[in-house]
């Protein structure tokens, strides 16, 4: 009902007759012959010149079809069609099957340099939407051994089972089903004193598909009978699928006419793996178990099926491609094939949505969920360079990837031997995406896993397109358990590990203005002294709200790696790290007297404590003693934070010095001067004499690296299909067990012939 009256209030006239008939049934497909036969209860055999012709008949008889709005009844009311049909036909198979074919015909023809007409393209592209929303429909409405069997695309006689589902009228719309959230126990981190990462070339061979099928004297744009006939009798078709839709990618070059051709080969691709999600829920296992689960994620992650280095290469190719906007039609994939064939079932749709695009709550469910992920952008960067980074994280997080052993070996342009790619390119990109979670993590990925990438950011002079938009995140950011605040704690502390990229965040940027900061108006500051009063806003909040120890130490990590380099220290920053200093300071008085504080809890504030006064006691060694007057200053108008402090044993090491510095400035009368900027100079001055110099500390505070754990994959991998749902670039609706309209294993089904 509410997808007939949202038919109603988009513009349709129909009577409660027609209404009922197009939700309820196939109607809408009764004058298109080519989709009825395709979806309908009879096998078209595959020596049918059917296969060959299906997209150009297809095209022919949708003329009658006025709007967009009547292709979304078509596309829906197929797939329902198709879904219930599934056990007795083998025309997926064959449509699978002729997919396949028309891929290793172009890929024949791009690795040969022959031409590629765009009658070709535009039948890959169509075969590639119309196989890749039947087998989500069916992702999205079967369950555990019903899915598995469809998505096997075993011929009907072929499959051995008792059970199967019934062909009756409950295979009809399923509802709007609810989006699975995955609660992560595990951390994607832990602090260690050393990581090592080991590095070693490799070369990129690029090779078609070991098949004779694709005729090298063909140089039409078909395949043949007899192609189609040798593909069908492939006993594992899912892997040739898989096979050839890597070869797609990672041969036919990106060009303006087949940008739309790899951008929906990559969203194909993430829809076949994502069954890992449904296999996950039916199976009730952890979604980061290896082997990985599913009917096709497994054959990517197999080096037999797929070479892992032409995949790397060509993803990470996509993101850095110089794409004019204006020549592909990046407003929607299908643009400019839908200039040129305005019959085309992606251009009756995409005309119409593209009209409602301001208002996507106004398309019915089923169709939204199809099609938004069709023609909606990239956030900054393109949408295939967005998408082909989505697909590789994808793949790299998986248990025993190969895919993540290549992204070490990976080399920049100056390099002669490995995968080559340009790694000024892959940072100014990824950073030009910043803070979109996706950059984040493809950044993250590159510095810790690549060596040689990690080595060229730390040289860079212009860390700031970095950090300061991932500082500005962090300070705007109001969910401090949300995934993304740890990745970007952790990619800062992976960078403050070197000396020269903290030298560079004190000495060398400096940030005129900064408006997103609402305490105080900063104007001048170093990029090293915003990031030490964002890390301490958010420690200040983690305090209060969460208490994550984890966000806790990474914060506390990245300040004590910064503090032995920081210069210059903005009054405000050095404000902060004051109050933070007399904020635990507080809280030690108080918990130290409560007789509900348990042992555990006093060594987490013991440690917490001790940071604090370590990096405070870092940021005023002898060598930059005199670069940093504001802290003195903070230091000497509250010097009674330190005072519970004087007694501890495990305190008193730093108190003690600490406060024979400050004793020393007063000695000095530098409180007498009758300004504050005064007193700031008087400081700075006697910070030069030898006999206070002599007293700044010398301490070489522990330096915190990162460390990946174990079992990282237990947080990534469903952390990265949160986030690809999440984007809306392919939207999914993944219904629950109970609801009306799933298949489930214990029903029966007819087989025909």
């Amino acid at each position: 009902q509410i997808e007939r009256d949202t038919f109603q209030g988009m513009g349709s006239r129909q009577s409660k007759e027609e209404d009922s008939e197009v939700v309820g049934g196939a109607s809408s497909l009764g004058n298109i012959e080519c989709l009825q036969t395709l979806v309908g209860p009879k096998t078209v055999p595959i020596k049918d010149p059917f296969w060959l012709n299906i997209i150009e008949n297809l095209d022919d008889t949708l003329e009658q079809l006025e709007n967009g709005l009547d292709a979304m009844r078509v596309i829906h009311d197929s797939c329902t069609e198709m879904l219930k049909n599934r056990f007795k036909t083998n025309n997926l198979r064959y449509l699978v099957t002729a997919l396949c074919a028309t891929l290793e015909l172009i890929t024949q023809k791009a690795a040969s340099r022959s031409s590629v007409s765009i009658q070709l393209a535009e039948s890959a592209l169509d075969l590639l939407f119309l196989t890749r929303i039947f087998l989500k429909h069916i992702m999205e409405n079967c369950h555990g051994a019903m899915r598995r069997r469809a998505l096997s695309l075993q011929r009907v006689n072929d499959l051995k089972y008792a059970k199967l589902v019934s062909s009756g009228n409950h295979l009809g719309d399923s509802g709007e089903g609810k989006g699975i959230i995955f609660r992560n126990s595990a951390s994607p981190a832990a602090i260690s004193r050393s990581t090592s990462i080991s590095s070693q070339s490799a070369e990129v061979r690029i090779s078609i598909p070991s098949s004779s099928t694709i005729e090298k004297k063909n140089s039409g744009d078909k395949p043949s009978i007899e192609d189609l006939k040798a593909i069908e009798a492939e006993t594992r078709l899912g892997d040739r699928l898989v096979k050839d839709l890597v070869a797609l990618i990672t041969i036919l070059p990106v060009r303006s006419w087949s940008y739309e051709l790899h951008l929906e080969a990559i969203n194909f691709a993430i829809v076949i793996a994502s069954d890992q999600v449904y296999e996950q829920k039916d199976l009730k296992v952890n979604i980061a178990d290896a082997p990985p689960k599913g009917s096709f994620l497994p054959k990517f992650i197999n080096t037999k099926v797929c070479s892992s280095e032409a995949v790397v290469h060509a993803l990470l190719r996509n993101l850095t491609l110089k794409v004019d906007d204006e020549e592909t039609g990046l407003t929607s994939p299908v643009h400019r094939l839908s200039t040129r064939r305005s019959n085309s079932l992606m251009s009756k749709f995409t005309s119409t949505v593209q009209n409602l695009f301001l208002l996507p709550v106004m398309i019915p469910v089923y169709m939204y969920k199809y099609f938004f992920g069709t023609f909606t952008q990239g956030h900054k960067s393109n949408a295939l360079g967005t998408r082909s980074i989505l697909l590789l994280l994808i793949l790299a997080y998986q248990q025993d990837s190969p895919f993540t052993e290549v992204i070490e070996k990976v080399r920049d342009t100056e390099e002669k031997d490995g995968v080559i790619l340009s790694f000024n390119g892959l940072y100014e990109e990824a950073t030009a995406c910043l803070p979109e979670q996706w950059a984040i993590l493809l950044l993250y990925t590159l510095i810790h896993h690549n060596k040689g990438f990690k080595q060229s950011v730390y040289a860079k002079s212009d860390v700031d397109l970095v950090v300061l938009p991932l500082l500005k995140m962090l300070y705007q950011q109001t969910d401090l358990e949300a995934e993304k605040v740890y990745m970007a704690l952790v990619v800062l502390l992976i960078l403050t590990e070197d000396k020269t990229f903290c030298d560079t965040m004190y000495t060398r940027l400096t940030i005129a203005k900064v408006p997103w900061v609402n305490e105080r108006d900063l104007a001048n500051v170093s990029l090293g002294s915003l990031a030490m009063v964002v890390l301490i806003r958010l420690i200040q909040l983690n305090m209060y709200q969460t208490r994550d120890l984890h966000l806790h130490t990474n914060c506390l990590g990245i300040l004590t790696n910064m503090a032995p380099h920081t210069q210059n220290i903005h009054p405000f920053a050095a404000q902060k790290l004051v109050e933070l200093v007399g904020l635990s300071s507080k809280r030690f008085k108080k918990e130290s007297k409560s007789e509900d504080f348990q042992t555990g809890d006093i060594e987490e504030l013991t440690e917490f404590i001790l940071l604090c006064l370590e990096i405070t006691a870092s940021c005023l060694n002898s060598k930059i003693l005199h670069t940093n007057p504001y802290l003195v200053y903070w230091l000497l108008h509250q010097k009674e934070v330190l005072d519970p402090f004087r007694k501890h044993m495990r305190f008193s090491a730093l108190v003690k010095p600490l406060s024979r510095l400050l004793d020393k400035f007063e000695n000095q009368n530098v409180n007498e001067s009758p300004s504050v900027e005064g007193m700031v100079t008087s400081i700075q001055m006697y910070a030069h004499e030898s006999k206070v110099s002599s007293l700044g500390f010398n301490l070489k505070p522990p330096k915190f690296k990162y460390e990946e754990q174990s079992n990282c994959a237990e947080f990534f991998v469903p952390y990265i299909w949160n986030m690809t749902f999440s984007m809306d670039l392919i939207p999914y609706l993944i219904t629950q067990e109970e609801e009306k309209g799933v298949v489930e294993d214990g029903d029966d089904v007819k087989i025909e012939e």
